[in-house]
């Protein structure tokens, strides 16, 4: 067992102190959530994350350290490849923008899939017109930075009011008919919140610190290595309250069936309907550049400060 006071540090050294199979608690006053997300990207071993007991007040989560998969490429590495494969993942309701780290493997077991098949519809997918031809792979930290800031962080200042003003016009006139666009509406509105908090902060400090980080790499410098804690410590936050954002929106689709307009609505719910689905895929896109690739960049370059 855990406590709250307990650091990172010492969890990491619990965690690698266990053989194959055996666990730990972890119990806390706060969601650890971003601490699965610092394992994920700095831990060197595999572990299973079960969640005992969900706050509000207590969290408790148990890590299992496990042995690794033979194949360590994960479904993040799959889109960042090719990013049709996203259609495959979001049809399954396969998160693949916030827990990318994931093999194919590991989400056929979690999720109960078959792995042939998940393969054939990843292959099969290949068959459609490319949606990018951009090497993502290939942008610099500071390139993708400046691409978030002006492309996906501008739809979703722009569209994000204008679709809360909307889904909240819908729940009033087709609240009793449609019972479920009052829920849209409720998930909508607080997830927006929330995701223009995040923006602000990535706008305002992570982003120019993860700029700063790599300029000094590009010209030999190096940070204390306190500073470049601070930027992972934010991205951990940050990833965490995307996961959030992203069940969100898999909830949202549920409730409209796959974004299925119901019959005999006004035009207005059929463009709330387009309108939701193509923020959903902006917002995928946008955390599958910041989580899997992006944030990998970050801790390449700090590992390799390190080594210097």
């Amino acid at each position: 067992m855990i406590d709250p006071d307990t650091t990172h540090v010492d969890i990491f050294e619990k965690l690698s102190a266990l053989e194959i199979g055996q666990s730990i608690v972890i119990n806390h006053d706060q969601n650890p959530r971003p601490l699965y997300f610092r394992l994920l990207a700095e831990c060197k071993y595999a572990f299973g994350w079960e969640t005992l007991h969900d706050g509000p007040e207590v969290w408790r989560v148990q890590v299992t350290r496990k042995t690794a998969w033979v194949n360590n490429e994960t479904i993040g590495d799959i889109v960042s490849k090719d990013y049709r494969h996203a259609t495959v993942f979001k049809r399954l309701g396969i998160d693949f923008s916030c827990n990318g780290k994931r093999t194919l493997e590991e989400v056929c077991l979690d999720d109960h899939l078959d792995i042939n098949d998940l393969r054939q519809q990843l292959a099969q997918c290949l068959n459609q017109p490319m949606i990018q031809t951009i090497n993502l792979l290939s942008w610099a930290p500071a390139f993708l930075c400046r691409y978030l800031v002006n492309l996906n962080h501008q739809y979703i200042k722009i569209n994000t009011p204008f679709i809360t003003e909307l889904a909240q016009k819908m729940a009033v006139s087709y609240g009793e008919s449609h019972p479920q666009i009052g829920q849209i509406s409720t998930i909508f509105f607080n997830a927006g919140k929330v995701l223009m908090h995040d923006v602000s902060i990535e706008e305002s400090s992570l982003f120019p610190d993860v700029v700063k980080l790599s300029e000094c790499y590009v010209k030999g410098r190096t940070l204390a290595e306190d500073e470049t804690g601070a930027v992972l410590s934010a991205f951990y936050d940050i990833m965490a309250s995307h996961e959030k954002i992203a069940a969100d929106f898999r909830l949202i689709r549920q409730l409209t069936n796959n974004y299925q307009v119901p019959r005999y609505v006004s035009p207005s719910y059929n463009i709330l309907y387009k309108l939701l689905q193509d923020y959903e895929d902006d917002l995928l896109f946008n955390f599958h550049l910041e989580n899997n690739l992006l944030f990998p960049k970050v801790i390449a370059i700090r590992d390799k400060m390190r080594s210097t």
